[in-house]
């Protein structure tokens, strides 16, 4: 399994973002008295382009809208593929009957409760199938132009496949990196406080709780925010999750959001969700939303079936 990246702040981003420019703007007052500590202007603008990269690379919102278009434009060809899966299979069944093994080598009884894979498997198997019995079904208007497409329709899957899961895995690159762009940045804010600490230590109090990183900015454990557009889903990047983490979810929008863990962000499984009121916060186990620690460790879904836009903080230990 991938040896996910890990926060080494306990804020959230936004927090870290406004802490970080805060610590600029009194680093860059001081600059003269931290250049005996080696805080140099040349040290305040890595600083910045550090801030810039955090603060510019993608977010959870639009990394999952990436995966989630994909996930739709996947999910609409799989539906013509399975029309046209049915429009071949069922004139077999019309031909043949129910029982007759010339239709059952189909294998199209459960086509609605397989997989995405499972029926572009099955769509081959038809094409195959059909292509033998042709000429005992042209009776029943099945045409090698029919053939033909699903033929093509099979292959589009496919590849529609192939490229959601390559979004899914351009996302979670993502994310790492965005989380190790964090790191950067908090170790630089980490170097420079501890700087300017000893600069004004029994100094100047004032400017020494300047640079105090801790107080009122940090919890026991981590925590997560971000807005959700209106009918809006959203994986959270949730680090350092295991079987024993404690969620607390808190919704601080005005539609009811969901969460719960899930692989593709549009996969809604009631059953291993919270639904969260707006205002409201719930406490919760991973077990309890479908962690699965092989398979979906850190795609915690947020989703937002109202007509309104929302916002959500996470916080877990």
């Amino acid at each position: 399994m991938k040896r996910e990246e890990l926060r080494r702040y306990k804020m959230s981003d936004s927090q870290l973002v406004q802490l970080a420019d805060k610590l600029k703007k009194s680093a860059t007052r001081d600059l003269e008295d931290l250049a005996d500590f080696g805080v140099l202007p040349a040290t305040l603008i890595a600083f910045q382009s550090a801030r810039d990269a955090f603060y510019n690379s993608p977010t959870d919102e639009s990394l999952s809208e990436d995966v989630v278009i994909a996930t739709q434009i996947q999910n609409a060809e799989k539906s013509v593929l399975m029309q046209q899966i049915r429009q071949i299979s069922e004139r077999a069944r019309i031909k043949y009957g129910d029982s007759d093994f010339r239709f059952r080598k189909y294998g199209v009884d459960l086509l609605s409760k397989q997989r995405t894979d499972e029926i572009v498997r099955t769509g081959r198997r038809v094409q195959k199938v059909a292509t033998e019995q042709l000429p005992e079904l042209c009776t029943e208007g099945i045409s090698q132009a029919m053939l033909d497409t699903l033929g093509i329709l099979n292959n589009n899957l496919d590849e529609l496949i192939d490229s959601q899961l390559d979004t899914i895995k351009n996302r979670d690159i993502a994310v790492d990196l965005r989380i190790m762009s964090g790191n950067t940045l908090y170790s630089m804010m980490v170097t420079i406080a501890a700087k300017g600490i000893l600069c004004w230590l029994d100094i100047s109090e004032k400017r020494y709780n300047d640079y105090v990183l801790s107080e009122n900015h940090t919890i026991d454990g981590h925590i997560i925010d971000g807005q959700i557009a209106s009918k809006g889903v959203v994986n959270a990047s949730a680090t350092g999750v295991s079987s024993g983490t404690v969620f607390r979810f808190t919704n601080t929008g005005h539609s009811p959001l969901n969460f719960y863990f899930s692989i593709n962000p549009t996969d809604v499984k009631l059953a291993n969700s919270v639904e969260v009121l707006p205002g409201a916060s719930q406490t919760v186990t991973p077990s309890n939303i479908g962690y699965n620690e092989d398979t979906n460790a850190t795609r915690l879904i947020i989703n937002n079936s109202g007509i309104l836009g929302g916002s959500y903080a996470i916080e877990w230990t």
